[in-house]
């Protein structure tokens, strides 16, 4: 009797802390650039590259998958919010990271594992400056009035996917493209923050909104400044944004994110097509047809001014449903929603189906699944398999060269 009541309680301890960790995870919002740019943004930039339809959503999938990569499967007895298992029935095991801000587990909360996933995924940092944390603030990638590399460690990350990623023959180099294109993306949005926590750094005072032409809107209450960080943060994100805050030295910091957004997605737009041009037919779109394109998204970028990312997300999809992008033929894109981590649809949701978990009550508590062998080539494998790629070099290679040891 005392035996089976501790296997209840087991059992209900694990639901428990499950359910608050996807309630956690549901009610969290990304402080990136948000899904439209993100997801549908990537999707417009991957198709006017020449990628096909098929490819470029698995490129805008992966971009966004970035911010939901959390812990599709927990337990209780996880040994680390930033890592954790696929365990199977046979005994085969796949470990993968999580890469979304919001993946703490609920018993381990631990600011190393937040910066496991903050450094290498969200603010990479820029070695500009000389003060160390003005080195591992992040940087937009380039300058909006120079051709060469701003930040230089993202240039390396450019170059490494370029040199030495291969296509491969799943297309596995498609999703660490995503991945690559994500961050890059994120430079420009989380330009001046740091992805650590450190006393007196990422100081925001006085969050104004502004107009276009640089006058007060409104005025933020110079509220509790994590609060007022996480505001600035969410910001940073909206596209149609135009704002300014004093940072922690005292200056004013002016941020017009329509222009920030559109050079990110013409950075962007580079590196997919030198990607793509290795490996397939040039692209034969005339110039004027891709900055007709251009035109086409900087009007979105401003004109699309609802808060929600969700929302915004819709709105670019209709248009390229409808035929507003040269690049995107009308009634293209007929897998067109994009699916968090949890939801029914999801790349983690298909291994779900696959593998489903054991039958025995036993094995349930301890999270194995049966094993399929169509998941080792499944999208959400391959995403997992980049995202840990990706983590290694920037992490274990790429900034250390840079005389910085962060994760």
């Amino acid at each position: 009797m005392k035996r089976r009541f501790r296997l209840y309680l087991i059992i209900l301890t694990w639901r428990i802390n499950n359910t608050i960790l996807r309630l956690k995870m549901t009610v969290a919002k990304t402080t990136d650039m948000e899904i439209d740019f993100h997801h549908s943004t990537t999707y417009v930039l991957s198709r006017l590259a020449g990628f096909s339809a098929k490819d470029a959503y698995i490129i805008a999938c992966s971009s966004q998958y970035v911010d939901d990569a959390g812990s599709a499967f927990i337990t209780p007895y996880s040994k680390s919010p930033n890592r954790n298992t696929i365990s199977f029935t046979n005994f085969h095991v796949f470990e993968f990271i999580n890469s979304s801000l919001y993946s703490l587990n609920f018993l381990n909360r631990d600011e190393l594992d937040q910066s496991k996933a903050a450094i290498p995924f969200h603010f990479l940092p820029s070695n500009i400056g000389h003060r160390f944390t003005e080195k591992i603030a992040c940087a937009k990638a380039k300058t909006d009035d120079s051709a060469a590399w701003n930040n230089l460690i993202a240039r390396d990350m450019v170059q490494e996917l370029i040199d030495n990623v291969e296509l491969g023959e799943n297309k596995e180099g498609l999703y660490r493209l995503g991945i690559t294109m994500k961050v890059l993306a994120d430079t420009y949005a989380h330009q001046q923050f740091v992805g650590i926590n450190i006393p007196g750094v990422n100081g925001v005072r006085n969050i104004q909104i502004i107009a276009p032409d640089g006058s007060p809107m409104k005025e933020v209450l110079d509220i509790a400044p994590k609060l007022s960080l996480k505001k600035a943060l969410k910001f940073s994100g909206l596209p149609f944004q135009h704002w300014k805050y004093e940072n922690n030295d005292g200056q004013i910091i002016v941020r017009n994110n329509p222009v920030d957004f559109l050079a990110a997605a013409k950075l962007l737009y580079e590196v997919l097509r030198v990607y793509h041009d290795k490996y397939f037919d040039v692209n034969s779109m005339s110039e004027n047809e891709i900055n007709e394109d251009f035109e086409t998204i900087a009007k979105l970028f401003s004109g699309l001014a609802n808060k929600s990312g969700l929302v915004r997300d819709a709105e670019w999809v209709k248009n390229i449903k409808s035929g507003s992008f040269i690049c995107c033929p009308e009634g293209e894109m007929e897998q067109t929603d994009y699916f968090a981590e949890k939801e029914t649809g999801s790349w983690w949701d298909e291994v779900s189906r696959m593998c489903p978990m054991s039958e025995s009550s036993m094995w349930q508590i301890l999270g194995y699944r049966k094993y399929n062998k169509i998941f080792l080539t499944s999208k959400y494998k391959l995403f997992h398999n980049a995202l840990i790629h990706h983590n290694n070099f920037i992490s274990k290679q790429l900034i250390p060269i840079f005389d910085l040891c962060l994760v």
